[in-house]
């Protein structure tokens, strides 16, 4: 098969990103009954998935409807994600039928455990369109105890999809002449076709059944997505950061002819904000920050957005000394309110953001870190590292944007006209 191929002609095996919603292992994003908060904030469980792609795959885990912590559970659509939904909390009359998407019902599979339901959606290379779907495990209806002021009552669990199919055509290269790929910027030089690509962009290329791929040099570029899914297509998503400059070659063969080769550049990524705490602001590796030996107060904030209207998607700290967590930004501090005493916990950010499709890097022996957040989370979160040294503590605050800041922002409008 095609997944055969390529795995002959890679050096090491990429795989699709696995985007997690588990709503009954997880006791981050748990469901089970708990003390309701009187803001009833805590009611929903949201996780979302913004234009996956690169045959990625949702795997929604929804604890199975039995006696205790799930009384009154239910998983609506109930065949889900065969069917889903078109707003979050239609009833199952509302259904959707995957087909009327046009996606391949095979995409979408069951499989039932002792004490869970996984339920799994791959996603194609690409989709044709822009549509949010929604499945969501209800354990709202399940209520523990007797005494009124401590009763416990369940959670939802959200899983939201976004497909945008974008208004041009996926760029790449097509070898079947079926006009489904805009074929823009690419220069050809006798038979070399030349690709730049950008960071965090998808490429797509589909190749005819008599043609044979070798495929060079693309490991050398840090967290690259493909997917092996569609026979004779090929997807590459290039990584939120280039820490070099690389050329990526995919060799075509064909018998009778000559070889074609397409020769994908990239460019290292500069000036990536962040926070740099061995030197003055603008003088280190990244655009924040300031040196800690020359810190006059105990501790310092660095403030960095991520996300926002100014399409930042990376951002990086240098601390050579004590870093909190030590295996940041896998890792951060995130406030949480436990026993009503709100304060910072070490928690994964997969976590936080309600999703794996998260990309780090690191240079441990410099002490330097950095995150590439490719697509926009549900929620928008706060989190923080610590470097500490001789008494000195610079906070790098990372402010991390959701996907829903401009609905809500228009919601807002709306409410004052």
């Amino acid at each position: 098969t095609y997944g055969f191929l390529l795995k002959e002609c890679l050096n090491s095996l990429i795989l699709p990103t696995e985007h997690l919603c588990d709503f009954a292992l997880n006791p981050h994003s748990s469901i089970k009954p708990v003390l309701k908060e009187a803001s009833g904030k805590d009611e929903e469980v949201w996780c979302s998935v913004h234009n996956p792609s690169l045959t990625d795959y949702v795997a929604m885990v929804c604890p199975k409807k039995k006696g205790g912590d799930y009384t009154e559970l239910e998983t609506v659509p109930a065949n889900c994600f065969t069917k889903h939904l078109y707003s979050p909390y239609d009833s199952e009359e509302n259904e959707k039928d995957m087909e009327l998407l046009e996606l391949d019902p095979k995409l979408s599979f069951n499989r039932t455990f002792n004490d869970f339901v996984l339920k799994v959606l791959v996603i194609p290379g690409y989709y044709k369109h822009n549509k949010t779907i929604y499945c969501r495990c209800d354990n709202r209806k399940t209520k523990k105890g007797e005494d009124q002021e401590k009763i416990e009552e369940g959670k939802v669990g959200l899983v939201k999809i976004v497909l945008n199919k974008k208004e041009k055509k996926p760029r790449g290269i097509d070898f079947t002449e079926t006009d489904e790929l805009e074929q823009t910027d690419i220069v050809q030089n006798g038979n070399d076709k030349l690709v730049k690509v950008k960071e965090n962009e998808t490429i797509h290329f589909k190749f005819n059944s008599n043609q044979k791929l070798e495929i060079k040099e693309c490991e050398n570029v840090i967290n690259i997505k493909y997917g092996i899914l569609q026979e004779h297509v090929l997807n590459f998503r290039f990584p939120a950061v280039f820490l070099s400059s690389e050329n990526c070659t995919i060799t075509v063969k064909e018998s009778a002819k000559t070889p074609v080769r397409i020769i994908i550049k990239t460019q290292k990524t500069e000036n990536i904000d962040g926070c740099d705490f061995t030197k003055p602001s603008g003088e280190g590796d990244y655009q924040d920050g300031f040196a800690l030996e020359e810190l006059k107060s105990n501790e310092k904030i660095c403030t960095i957005h991520i996300g926002s209207s100014k399409k930042k998607i990376s951002a990086g700290i240098k601390c050579p000394y004590k870093l909190t967590p030590t295996y940041c930004f896998r890792h951060v501090l995130y406030e949480k309110d436990v026993n009503g005493v709100k304060s910072y916990h070490p928690f994964l950010l997969t976590d936080v953001l309600g999703t794996l499709d998260v990309e780090f890097y690191s240079n441990a022996q410099e002490g330097s870190y950095i995150i590439g957040l490719p697509t926009n989370p549900q929620k928008y979160s706060v989190v923080r590292c610590v470097c500490e040294h001789n008494g000195k503590a610079g906070i790098m605050e990372l402010r991390i944007a959701s996907s829903s800041g401009w609905a809500f922002l228009s919601l807002t409008l709306l409410l004052l006209l």
